[in-house]
């Protein structure tokens, strides 16, 4: 196996985004970069310098319809615990099938090269609400996140293990199904017309957004590519980071710390 070298992972990357941008065109979906992507976007022109994913939103409508696409027949596949409930990450993944991505999150499924792609839910019709919906469904969402995973991932910051591994130990006590439900109810709680506020129900408070940002999309260039994005990326990016066009300090310029590689025949014929 070939290992890719931190370019070549970010060229991969965009071929990744850019088919998902063709195909979503295609089929008709709604689709927005997002996050650290957009940001890169608007600061950079492309990625961050020392970031290695990719971040896309679509709303919730198109989102089910994409993940229950036909990926067997497609070049990427697809992982999303909100389609077979299998999936021992709770964030939907387009991935590639010829990369192979070390990294201690996946393990018990272990996965390619890949963009992560987030539904967009309706949130309510005040920010209030908005907020209130959020918090409601924070502790379901992260006992979630423990109970699916293969193993439990000790806290970067040391003196947080002993309550992370605690509540790990709530979450069993709580149960899946209860908190899959909590978390359906949740994104079925508003529609989209009664709604003002939008956003991605396991996020923080900053990312509740107001509709209008996804009703008329603009577009922006990464890496010499258009994509779509929100109406205002000044005005979302200022809420989401403050002033984003000043570069944080150096000790907090982090990559994801994976490391991928790239199949040759000799592994296709194991796999």
């Amino acid at each position: 196996m070939e290992k890719l070298s931190p370019q070549q992972i970010k060229q991969q990357l965009l071929q990744i985004l850019v088919w998902f941008r063709d195909y979503c065109n295609q089929k008709g979906y709604r689709y927005f970069i997002t996050g650290g992507t957009l940001l890169g976007a608007v600061r950079h022109g492309g990625f961050i310098p020392w970031d290695d994913d990719i971040d896309v939103l679509m709303p919730a409508d198109d989102y089910y319809k994409f993940i229950h696409d036909d990926f067997t027949v497609l070049k990427y596949k697809l992982i999303s615990f909100d389609l077979d409930g299998k999936s021992t990450t709770a964030i939907t993944k387009l991935y590639d099938p010829g990369t192979i991505l070390h990294a201690s999150r996946h393990t018990k499924y272990p996965i390619g090269l890949h963009i992560d792609v987030f539904p967009l839910y309706p949130l309510g019709a005040t920010k209030k609400e908005a907020y209130a919906l959020q918090k409601k469904v924070r502790l379901p969402i992260k006992y979630r996140s423990w109970l699916i995973a293969e193993k439990f991932n000790p806290p970067k910051n040391k003196l947080l293990y002993i309550p992370k591994w605690i509540g790990s130990r709530f979450a069993k006590l709580y149960g899946l199904k209860r908190a899959l439900k909590k978390i359906d109810d949740a994104r079925r709680k508003y529609g989209i017309e009664q709604s003002n506020y939008v956003g991605y129900i396991n996020g923080a408070y900053r990312e509740c957004v107001e509709k209008w940002q996804y009703e008329k999309p603009t577009e922006v260039s990464f890496e010499g590519e258009s994509f779509a994005c929100c109406a205002d990326p000044h005005k979302f990016l200022t809420e989401f980071y403050g002033d984003y066009m000043t570069l944080p300090p150096e000790s907090e310029r982090v990559n994801h710390g994976f490391t991928v590689y790239r199949k040759d025949e000799a592994d296709e014929i194991v796999q």
